[in-house]
C-alpha cells in the first residue's frame, strides 16, 4: 500500500502540507482501485460484499 501512496506523495514530499481534502481524495482513489488479488474488485467492494456476512455472525 505503501508503494501505491507513494504516487501520490512521493518522498521526501512534507506530510504537514497535505490538506484534508488530498487526503480523502487519495483515500476513495485507493480503496475504490481494482485489485487483480481480489479478483478485479476494489477493496471497497470486498469490504462491504462481506459486512452483511460478519453482521449475521454477532
Amino acid at each position: 500500500m505503501n508503494g501505491f501512496v507513494r504516487q501520490y506523495f512521493p518522498k521526501k514530499c512534507n506530510f504537514a502540507t497535505i490538506t484534508e481534502q488530498e487526503i480523502e481524495f487519495v483515500m476513495e482513489r485507493l480503496n475504490n482501485r481494482p485489485r487483480i488479488r481480489l479478483g478485479f474488485k476494489s477493496l471497497y467492494q470486498e469490504f462491504f460484499n462481506h459486512l452483511p456476512a460478519v453482521a449475521l455472525c454477532s
